[in-house]
């Protein structure tokens, strides 16, 4: 069965000051902002702000427990977007795309009820052997089985079964 192509899909370009959206049947919208009033521009500015910091808190959920990101996750993602505009950057360079920090911080996020954010900053800060240390460590290596527990049970996998297969 092959895929349908999207019909739906529209085009856009940013080209000098005019934005334009192209649709599939070849209709075309244009905006040149120049055009708008100073209060009109002052508005889309503040709104383009406003979507720019509020789209930090579209986080995907945690690959391990399937949990949505927490307020203070969100909040913390928010700051890092205003730090970046206050320091002039608009977006995060490809080379600084934040790492979930996968089933150890998740555990540690447990353990320490401090925001991943924060788990993955400090993790960062520590060599291979000492994050192996965390591993095996009592609390840490308990809240990492009930993780992985909990993602196959999620996943509907029989795991009684798959072991007779051995």
């Amino acid at each position: 069965m092959s895929a349908k192509p999207n019909t739906n899909r529209v085009a856009f370009a940013y080209v000098g000051d005019t934005f334009t959206w192209t649709f599939p049947n070849g209709r075309a919208v244009r905006f040149d902002p120049a055009r708008c009033n100073e209060e009109i521009a002052a508005r889309a500015t503040l709104n383009g702000y406003k979507q720019k910091i509020a789209d930090a808190m579209a986080m995907e959920r945690n690959k391990i427990t399937g949990a949505s990101a927490s307020a203070d996750d969100k909040a913390s993602a928010m700051e890092e977007v205003i730090s970046r505009l206050y320091a002039g950057n608009w977006r995060v360079e490809s080379g600084e795309r934040e790492s979930t920090g996968g089933l150890l911080a998740a555990a540690l996020v447990i353990v320490t009820k401090k925001p991943l954010v924060d788990v993955v900053a400090k993790l960062k800060t520590l060599d291979k052997t000492q994050k192996a240390a965390l591993t095996a460590q009592p609390k840490i290596a308990a809240a990492i089985a009930k993780l992985r527990a909990e993602k196959v049970k999620a996943s509907g996998m029989d795991i009684d079964a798959l072991l007779e297969d051995f």
